[in-house]
């Protein structure tokens, strides 16, 4: 039988990431004389739009008059700066390595696919000394498709050599949770991650308060 499958979100699932980028944000929007945001009231948008949405989000609060033109290059400034610091306040969530670890000795198959860019997500999981346990790592670039277009999640199912019926994803958002969804894959949602609303009023297979309990949570939804 072909090992599982457990396909991971990055941003506000593995790790907490909001500090640096919105730190990132704050310091390019600074140059337009912008008031810095709060970090925990922009972590929905990062499952809705992500630092396009935020910095958009910025000029529309200020009151000030923007273009098109001054919303590219405060993205491209923050890109810039958020490439730099990339992991300067961000943290792993509690247990995610002794998760990893529990995973890699099952036997079972690992991934990341996140609609953060391929080059930032590679260098965030090295910086937070993580890459090595997972098989395939996917970003928003790494093909034609990102979530919730269910290409993404095959995409990186296959990358990883696991099959579709033997998968499973975990995330905090509505971006995930309809991914999975339409992969039509189980999908379990952490609780402590950027959503907006409640994720278990978003219809997952199982939530979780904590990575103590993701393995037996994984291994029931895939019956």
């Amino acid at each position: 039988m072909n090992a599982p499958t457990i396909i991971f979100d990055l941003d506000g699932t593995l790790a907490d990431t909001i500090q640096d980028l919105v730190g990132a944000m704050n310091r390019a929007i600074a140059e337009y004389d912008l008031p810095p945001m709060d970090p925990r009231e922009m972590a929905p948008l990062t499952g809705k739009g992500g630092l396009r949405a935020m910095i958009r989000l910025a000029f529309e609060q200020s009151g000030t008059d923007y273009s098109s033109k001054d919303i590219k290059a405060a993205f491209a400034a923050t890109v810039q700066d958020y490439d730099t610091h990339i992991a300067v306040d961000t943290v792993l969530f509690p247990n995610v390595r002794e998760t990893l670890d529990t995973f890699r000795s099952q036997g079972w198959r690992q991934a990341v696919c996140t609609n953060k860019p391929i080059a930032q997500t590679t260098k965030l999981l090295r910086a937070l000394d993580i890459a090595h346990y997972f098989d395939a790592v996917l970003g928003a670039d790494s093909g034609p498709a990102k979530k919730p277009d269910p290409a993404h999640i095959l995409e990186t199912i296959r990358h990883a050599g696991g099959v579709r019926e033997r998968a499973v994803m975990v995330g905090d958002t509505i971006t995930d949770i309809k991914a999975a969804k339409n992969a039509a894959i189980p999908v379990i949602a952490v609780d402590f991650g950027y959503s907006d609303v409640l994720v278990a009023d978003l219809d997952p297979d199982a939530v979780i308060s904590s990575y103590d309990t993701l393995y037996d949570r994984a291994v029931a939804v895939l019956g």
